[in-house]
């Protein structure tokens, strides 16, 4: 049989979302049987067209785009499925000779239920990382704390998630921290809107097809280019992102919550 070996995928779930799943699941067209290795809570991913998942672990907090610092592939996995073709990248340099152009193909997650379960969802990213830019990114616990009261005295239903030592759960939410991407999607699918500046859950949250509030930085270096690729490149559902970017990282919370209100008092008026 022809067969595709299509991974370990090693980098960051972001870039996998866009730049790497939907490849695949494009070339697995041209394939009588795929193997996909990624990270083991990854496989919703590609259950809908590969025919064996192989769990591979790495350290997810130590990723930048395609790689993953002090870890190499030793190419021993993929080995034992004598596969047709292999592909596997773990740096910019090959991902843009290897995948630059190619056509991808996507689909969405998540069972979507008559009703919302949630309000509004909030990933509190709180990593620590050895990019200073990607530390740079977290919010205050006081600011995340001053807005859910806000949320709160509204009578909003609102949920933490994400996972331990990346994301921190928010006092006074339902907490839905640590749940794998399949209970994740359906969450997300079943949510008014997820709150949170840029980060791999927001990602997800357009291919859940769940509207999306994120702030990030418009400077070079730091951040610029991100409205464009929520709302643009990243987006082949056209999922409602509002990116505010003009006060970085590091926005007011009274900001993030008049857009919230306005997202969903807008929403009740459609």
């Amino acid at each position: 049989m022809k067969t595709l070996f299509a991974g370990p995928f090693i980098g960051e779930f972001g870039w996998e979302l866009f730049n790497w799943q939907g490849y695949i699941r494009k070339m697995a067209e041209n394939y009588d049987r795929v193997i996909v290795s990624s990270r083991k809570n990854r496989k919703i991913l590609y259950e809908d067209f590969c025919d064996e998942f192989v769990p591979y672990e790495v350290d997810v907090n130590n990723c930048a785009g395609w790689t993953c610092y002090g870890h190499k592939y030793n190419g021993k996995i993929h080995c034992k499925y004598n596969p047709t073709d292999f592909i596997y990248v773990d740096n910019e340099g090959d991902a843009f000779e290897v995948l630059n152009d190619k056509e991808q193909k996507f689909v969405s997650y998540g069972n979507k239920k008559e009703s919302f379960d949630y309000d509004i969802i909030i990933h509190a990213r709180m990593i620590i990382h050895r990019d200073s830019f990607k530390t740079l990114r977290n919010w205050s616990k006081d600011n995340w704390n001053k807005l859910i009261k806000k949320y709160l005295n509204d009578g909003y239903k609102v949920a933490s998630i994400g996972l331990s030592g990346s994301a921190e759960y928010i006092d006074g939410t339902i907490d839905l921290m640590d749940k794998d991407l399949k209970e994740t999607s359906d969450i997300l699918s079943n949510s008014r809107i997820i709150v949170g500046p840029s980060s791999g859950p927001m990602h997800f949250a357009t291919l859940c097809k769940c509207p999306q509030l994120l702030w990030c930085s418009n400077q070079p270096g730091i951040g610029q280019g991100y409205k464009e690729i929520y709302q643009k490149k990243y987006n082949p559902f056209n999922i409602k992102s509002i990116v505010y970017d003009e006060e970085g990282w590091d926005p007011p919370y009274e900001k993030i919550y008049e857009l919230t209100k306005n997202h969903l008092e807008g929403e009740q008026g459609s």
